[in-house]
Parts: structure tokens; C-alpha cells; sequence
């Protein structure tokens, strides 16, 4: 007889997120004082208890990191913009890249990519816990492991954030994207001026402006 198949939803751990087998849980809970989880026989059950703790308050005095990507079809390139900001300081995460095993994957590759390096810069400045801000549901079920990584770009990811999970923890925070987040539009905006699309000229001012107060 087969055994039933489970899922483990995260609301508080080192990651949060939907996990599909216990090792990987057990990685975020096992030792996390106020761990918060529970397991399902099925992802739309463990997706359902997450949304819950979703409308919840965000602790708003933790750090915090906006990451977009965006790809330019023309050249190849793929590229990533956001930034972090750790009690009202502002870093800038801005960068490009045109492997042609991710460009494949367009502007995913620079989602992904700018997801691991905004949690790295976080780790370099010391920040050991961050509300990760992101619109491409995959850079939190890639991490986890709630979605299955069957091309190169989200295999090396995901064993890259679970690498780093032991140094910072991650709450995974979907927000909708294009629908006035001032965050996550300035986000969009930074990677595509990264990949080199013609923005607009309130775009531009936006940028300058930001660009005037953060920290490199």
C-alpha cells in the first residue's frame, strides 16, 4: 500500500513556507523557539493555513527587502533591482547576468537570482531575521521546496537558500505585483533599468531620488 503523500506548512521557522518532505521541515522548525507548523495530505490545505497566518500582522520592525526581475529578449540579458532597508537605511540591490542556461528562463532567472542576493547582502550587513517581499510565487516554493525544481536555475536556488537558512531567517512575504506597492514597483523599476529597458521619465526621477539615500 502507498504511503499518503504529506506537506508541511511553515507559518514560523528559520523559512516559512510549504515544504514537501519532513527533512526539509525539520531543517526550519527543529530548534527555532516558537516554531509554528503543521502537516497536510494535500498542498491546497497547507497553502490555505499559510494564506491564514498571512493576514496577519507583518512585524514591521524587522528589516525588510523589495526584489523584481526583469529580461531584455534582445540582448539575452536577465537582471534583478530592489533594495533592503534595515532600520531606515537603504541598500541597494541592483545586477545583471546572461548565462544562457538561465536567460532560458527570462525574467525568472532574475527574480530568483535577485532573491539570493538581496538575502546575502542581508547576511553581509548581519541582519539575522528579514521580511522578504516578492510577486513571483516561486522564489518562497522554490526555497522550501513546495514547488519541485526540475530545471538547473531552481535546483542550484533552492540549495543555495538552504545553505544560508542557518544564518538568517526568511518570512516570505507575496505581494501582488503592478498594483501600486510603492516597494514592489520601484523594485520593477530598478530591474529594468539593470537589463537596460527604456523607462519612463517619472520612472527615472523615481530611481534618482531613491538612489540619493541609500547606502551602496
Amino acid at each position: 500500500m502507498s504511503r499518503t503523500a504529506k506537506f508541511y506548512a511553515v507559518r514560523r521557522g528559520r523559512t516559512t513556507g510549504v515544504f514537501n518532505d519532513w527533512a526539509s521541515c525539520s531543517e526550519s522548525v527543529h530548534g527555532y523557539k516558537g516554531a509554528v507548523f503543521k502537516s497536510f495530505t494535500d498542498i491546497e490545505s497547507a497553502e490555505a493555513y499559510l494564506q491564514e497566518a498571512d493576514n496577519q500582522p507583518i512585524d514591521r520592525s524587522l528589516p525588510y527587502a523589495y526584489i523584481d526581475g526583469s529580461f531584455k529578449p534582445a540582448s539575452g540579458v536577465y537582471g534583478y533591482g530592489g533594495f533592503i532597508n534595515d532600520g531606515g537605511r537603504y541598500y541597494l540591490i541592483q545586477g545583471t547576468g546572461s548565462n544562457p542556461v538561465f536567460a532560458s528562463e527570462q525574467n525568472v532567472a532574475g527574480e530568483v537570482i535577485g532573491a539570493l542576493q538581496a538575502i546575502w547582502k542581508a547576511v553581509n550587513l548581519g541582519i539575522t531575521e528579514i521580511n522578504l517581499y516578492y510577486d513571483y510565487a516561486g522564489i518562497e516554493q522554490w526555497a522550501t521546496g513546495g514547488w519541485s525544481a526540475k530545471t538547473e536555475l531552481p535546483k542550484r536556488y533552492h540549495d543555495a537558500m538552504q545553505r544560508i537558512t542557518d544564518r538568517i531567517t526568511i518570512h516570505f512575504v507575496k505581494v501582488k505585483g503592478h498594483t501600486g506597492i510603492e516597494g514592489n514597483e520601484l523594485a520593477d523599476i530598478l530591474a529594468k533599468e539593470a537589463v537596460g529597458v527604456k523607462l519612463r521619465k517619472k520612472d527615472v526621477r523615481a530611481i534618482d531620488d531613491f538612489k540619493k539615500g541609500i547606502v551602496l
